[in-house]
């Protein structure tokens, strides 16, 4: 591997946690099981994609169908690979044209710098498909720039860069990155063909502070990948030395604005996500998906004091809409279908601080246009007992609304 630096500097600061709670928090304050693994580990360990790294995630299992860039799930305290929820720069990134599953395999470790891992249920904060757990992948303002080269055996390449600036009103950054590789023979038992896979990756992040009390941001990325794998025989159904190939592009942006004066808090965002897959078969369509996704929220907290006791009032308003399609060739179109749905929710959480003990409660109504609405409740407590030691209990519910192919087939 070969690494070219230009002056890089990266802020030391105090590990926040912003999954936890609808505000972000210190990872010693917070009664949540978490796990944060920060920039420079993930540097260090040097893997060009992401999702291996979840595997120092305690209770969380990953599972790959095939060699890298395949098919990758996540599995957190035994849920579903559908019931993590995942967020990239703070987009609401699950797939609504797969599933409603995270797409872990097009996550390169161009697309941020550091993975949070929440476990447990966590739907009372941010909704659906948070039953097992949260995963955030983050990435950090830098001044300067950076360049990744790499090359090994079976073709394997990759190459990236990111570069940023930073001033007292101002930073930005962008990224880009792009791997591969020819891979290898998955099907035993023959020659047969490799299974490669091609991924593209850009990101990019601005804020502006015009003024003390307020922030601006956007912020945004898009992927492209190509991955090739062996499926079965069209006449026997079984599992053959085959031309699969799934293309996937991902794509998200973000426009973000916050307040802040005398113990309050305001914030706005609005986020787009673009999805579409196509499956082939020696370079034949089969089918293929597409969905977007909209989603507009409104926050205000409120922080005080009453004694010695801190306190944190948040109630948060969201509405989303999405849109669903899917076309096939290999049916003659049979499967063919247009669907859209809505959802909004409100959400109140209320967190409290004093001496050795932290306690935070959440509850979340979603209300949904296709199927029942439903109320979550999450309650945690984390209790100092000195020594470095520290007592925590939580309790909390998770939902997931069914996917279109869950509704419509």
């Amino acid at each position: 591997m070969f690494t070219a630096d230009l002056p890089l500097a990266t802020p030391v600061e105090q590990v926040v946690v912003v999954t936890a709670s609808r505000a972000p928090e210190a990872e010693k304050d917070t009664p949540a099981s978490v796990t944060v693994i920060d920039a420079t580990r993930v540097e260090r360990l040097g893997e060009p994609l992401l999702s291996p790294l979840l595997r120092l995630v305690p209770s969380t299992s990953l599972s790959v169908s095939g060699p890298a860039g395949s098919q990758t799930q996540v599995r957190v305290r035994g849920a579903e690979a559908n019931h993590t929820l995942l967020f990239i720069d703070g987009i609401r990134a699950n797939d609504p044209a797969a599933g409603n599953e995270p797409r872990f395999e097009l996550l390169s470790a161009d697309l941020g710098d550091s993975i949070e891992a929440v476990r447990g249920s966590q739907s009372a904060l941010w909704g659906s498909e948070a039953i097992g757990g949260v995963v955030a992948v983050r990435s950090s303002p830098i001044t300067g720039a950076n360049a990744v080269a790499e090359v090994g055996s079976r073709g394997f390449h990759r190459f990236s860069g990111k570069a940023g600036l930073r001033s007292e009103k101002m930073s930005a950054g962008i990224a880009a990155g792009l791997q591969g590789s020819d891979g290898i023979n998955a099907f035993a038992g023959g020659p047969g063909d490799r299974e490669g896979y091609r991924n593209r990756t850009v990101r990019a992040a601005l804020t502006w502070r015009p003024a003390a009390e307020l922030e601006l941001g956007a912020s945004g990325f898009a992927i492209t990948s190509r991955s090739e794998f062996d499926g079965v025989d069209p006449l026997t159904f079984a599992r053959a030395d085959t031309l699969d190939e799934s293309r996937n592009r991902l794509a998200a942006g973000r426009l973000s604005a916050r307040y802040q004066q005398d113990g309050w808090t305001v914030s706005a965002g609005l986020s787009h996500l673009d999805s579409r897959n196509r499956n082939l078969l020696a370079n034949t369509e089969q089918n293929r998906t597409r969905a977007d996704r909209t989603i507009g929220q409104v926050q205000v907290e409120r922080a005080f004091t009453t004694g010695t006791i801190k306190h944190r009032l948040i109630g948060a308003v969201e509405a989303g809409r999405e849109i669903f399609g899917a076309r096939d060739v290999v049916y003659g179109g049979f499967t063919n279908q247009d669907r859209s749905r809505s959802q909004a929710s409100f959400t109140a959480e209320w967190r409290a601080e004093g001496g050795p003990l932290v306690t935070d409660v959440a509850v979340r109504r979603d209300t949904f246009n296709r199927f029942k609405d439903v109320t979550s409740l999450r309650g945690s407590a984390l209790a100092e007992l000195g020594g470095g030691f520290a007592l925590a209990a939580s309790y909390g519910e998770g939902i997931a609304q069914p996917s279109f192919f869950d509704l419509y087939g």
